[in-house]
């Protein structure tokens, strides 16, 4: 049987392989010049939905397939990182009310240590009646001495650090807020209609690289170190507050608060000595790189050192000595920037590295 009896009969939907093209369908035609079965136009989802354009040269007109492709992707890519952030950005928001509800509670509590005692008064009052009673009843009566209050060292402490937590925390929903709103602004910025998909195009790119230029992830990233700094400040005055209370509550938190310090530490570090290690979190990413960047500006500000000081050197030379020693006086040439090209070696060593 030929070849085209065999597509002919083939059932709808049903795939051959016939001279070496693999899995051809029944749409499938014979094309008269070569003789040879060609797959149809749509022969993929994707050319269903992003039809080639008609006409050669034209593939980046404004209403172009290119345009088109872009368009979805870009409205995927960002519906995905919008989502994370705006998850990331409300857990953060819900925590930190919470936690300013906490901190407020213990804040009244605390507060009346800084003030005087009201008592205290009455107490005084009482006693300059006592006394002026005993002495003579028509006396004239003093008046009662201040009251001055006084804390304790241990009191400006507990309320320094508690004060310092409810603000951190209401820092952080503050920016919390900001943040869901700058998302809000770019999701209409870039999903407003336009005349063109390569219009589009051009806007989310302007508007994305807004995004990259002025650092709004890496804001993202520092927002949990606000809450995470506000807690420990908490506990800290919490242990505070207990000290002179109760020496046995005192030190139970004490060791629970150092051991969830510890395992916030070794769980935060470890994933700078190890890549795999699945604790990182967005902000490690960012110490990464400033640590990064600090290595390669202190070793570039040393060799910029040790240029000048070479040059100061060459200078003098040629003031305080004669001519007949300038030759062969010059000293070697400063360090070369071998040390920073490995440490970015380094650092591209692991791409997969947030």
């Amino acid at each position: 049987m030929s070849t085209t009896n065999e597509v002919a009969t083939t059932a709808p939907g049903a795939s051959r392989r016939t001279l070496g093209v693999p899995y051809l369908t029944s749409a499938a035609v014979q094309d008269p010049v070569k003789g040879v079965l060609r797959p149809p136009v749509a022969d993929t989802d994707f050319k269903e939905k992003y039809p080639p354009d008609r006409e050669l040269g034209h593939e980046l007109d404004n209403t172009a397939r290119v345009w088109k492709v872009f368009r979805d992707e870009a409205i995927a890519h960002d519906n995905a990182l919008l989502k994370t952030w705006n998850d990331t950005v409300g857990i953060l928001l819900t925590f930190a009310g919470l936690f300013s509800a906490t901190v407020t509670s213990f804040v009244v509590a605390s507060t009346s240590d800084l003030k005087p005692d009201p008592n205290a008064y009455i107490a005084n009052l009482l006693l300059a009646l006592g006394n002026a009673t005993t002495a003579s009843a028509f006396a004239h009566l003093p008046a009662p001495p201040p009251v001055v209050a006084a804390p304790t060292s241990l009191t400006r402490v507990v309320n320094g650090l508690w004060f310092t937590s409810l603000f951190l925390s209401l820092a952080a929903a503050l920016i919390c807020i900001l943040v869901k709103q700058w998302l809000d602004e770019y999701t209409a910025r870039t999903r407003s209609s336009a005349k063109n998909p390569h219009e589009w195009a051009q806007r989310r790119s302007f508007y994305f690289k807004g995004l990259e230029d002025w650092n709004v992830a890496a804001i993202i990233s520092f927002l949990p170190l606000f809450l995470h700094l506000a807690l420990f400040l908490f506990l800290a005055g919490l242990v505070a507050f207990l000290w002179d209370l109760d020496s046995a509550l005192r030190w139970v938190m004490l060791v629970l608060v150092s051991l969830l310090l510890a395992f916030y530490a070794v769980s935060s570090f470890l994933p700078v000595w190890s890549s795999v290690c699945p604790y990182a979190t967005p902000l490690l990413a960012q110490l990464r790189n400033l640590a990064y960047a600090a290595r390669v500006g202190v070793y570039i500000l040393r060799n910029r050192a040790l240029t000048w000081s070479t040059v100061l050197k060459r200078r003098l030379l040629r003031v305080f000595h004669p001519p007949s020693m300038w030759e062969g006086s010059g000293s070697p040439a400063p360090a070369s920037d071998h040390r920073i090209k490995l440490l970015l070696e380094r650092r591209s060593r692991r791409p997969f590295e947030r």
